[in-house]
């Protein structure tokens, strides 16, 4: 019997499980083990938002520079506060970059249509007004071809949209100019970055993961853009004409900046292509004009001012393209005496003889251009005074021409 109650004794102290202290111990434990685990799994999740994001700005950098190619302005924004069921999602805002067609006037912000912020701006002094809004992506895969951009790359690591500011001169093709961009992109302390001067195009930019002054991808704010003084990333949200790039900075205060911007100042568009069909000649990309010179609007497809077309055998052709005046010979380049006007061979002017001796013909064109009837011409006194016989070549050649003596030329092909 005694063995038989030491059993269930010690059975009893089994079944009675642990103590609160041990329990307090085992969850202590634990907690120190998830402290740093759930800490490194924030790093990993900021690290990959952050990947994502700087990816998509550079990639909606690449998209809005093909844009500017195929269409020879950049694109206007999009509204900020449509999601992806509306059919102007992602579209210019106007076919015509024309505010006046939405009725948005300098100075002001279209209001949103979910009630809060503003969805589009339209801000800067004239001559110095740019558009503020969401990055046109359907626009730009229109543009560019739609397989190679989705709605998904102008959303950044956070779910907030891309923003997207441009100069509004050079929206326009007519009004487009390197030199005519008139974003303000300052640094830290304020002063002009490196490569900007209030010149820059056009920018892309994401709000960083606290999302002030962003809008979500279903079209809503996420936050309210707070003041300058407050933290210096809110000059990028302020939708004005002067923007920040910044060191990274999460401390609260004036210095804090998380935003990542991306800013344009020129775009090196590519107008000439190998032919495929030689590997040796070179084609023009552009469908409009071309000119050689400060002609600013050329009316011909190629156009040269200021000089002269000049060939392999030193041929060369004086005046400009679109109304060529001379054409002169080899050596000495442009010698007096050694052009002839293009007028007397195109029909335009006078080209005949018979100024010295009615009976002078004309057998060829001239350097000379002397002799008030024969300017460009070669002049001859015929040697023969009788009507001219009939004649004909020999089988197998044909006529070329005719001597001042009346008899005619042929060459053999």
């Amino acid at each position: 019997m005694r063995a038989i109650n030491g059993f269930h004794h010690r059975a009893e102290r089994l079944e009675r499980g642990f103590t609160l202290i041990e329990l307090s111990i085992v969850i202590l434990i634990i907690g120190i083990l998830i402290v740093p685990m759930v800490r490194m799994y924030n790093i990993y999740l900021y690290d990959q938002a952050s990947r994502t994001t700087k990816e998509r700005v550079v990639l909606m950098s690449s998209a809005v520079a093909k844009f500017m190619t195929n269409e020879s302005r950049y694109p206007c924004p999009a509204r900020r506060d449509l999601d992806q069921t509306n059919a102007a999602f992602g579209m210019e805002f106007d076919n015509n970059c024309n505010p006046a067609d939405i009725s948005l006037a300098a100075g002001t912000c279209a209001a949103s249509v979910r009630g809060i912020g503003g969805a589009l701006c339209y801000k800067g002094t004239a001559g110095n007004r740019i558009f503020i809004g969401a990055i046109p992506i359907e626009a730009i895969r229109t543009s560019v071809g739609a397989s190679l951009y989705s709605a998904e790359d102008i959303i950044d690591g956070w779910g907030h949209q891309l923003g997207y500011v441009v100069t509004e001169a050079l929206t326009q093709e007519a009004t487009y100019t390197p030199y005519g961009g008139k974003i303000r992109v300052l640094d830290e302390n304020g002063n002009p970055t490196a490569r900007m001067n209030d010149d820059a195009h056009c920018g892309r930019f994401a709000h960083g993961d606290d999302g002030n002054g962003a809008w979500n991808a279903d079209g809503y704010q996420v936050a309210t853009c707070g003041t300058a003084a407050s933290a210096m990333d809110n000059n990028n949200c302020d939708d004005d004409t002067e923007f920040r790039i910044g060191l990274r900075n999460t401390q609260a205060g004036a210095s804090h900046f998380d935003d990542l911007l991306r800013f344009s100042k020129t775009v090196e568009s590519v107008f000439w292509a190998q032919n495929p069909s030689d590997q040796t000649s070179i084609y023009n990309l552009n469908t409009q004009n071309v000119v050689v010179g400060s002609v600013a609007t050329p009316a011909n497809k190629l156009e040269v001012t200021g000089g002269a077309i000049r060939n392999d055998n030193s041929t060369v052709i004086t005046g400009t393209s679109s109304a060529p005046s001379t054409l002169c010979g080899t050596t000495p380049l442009g010698a007096t005496g050694r052009c002839t006007l293009i007028s007397r061979i195109t029909g335009t002017g006078q080209i005949q003889c018979g100024a010295t001796a009615a009976s002078e013909v004309m057998s060829g064109l001239s350097y000379s251009a002397t002799g008030t009837n024969r300017p460009g011409t070669t002049c001859r006194t015929a040697t023969f005074t009788n009507a001219i016989p009939n004649q004909t070549c020999p089988t197998g050649t044909y006529v070329t021409g005719m001597w001042t003596d009346g008899n005619v030329i042929c060459t053999t092909p």
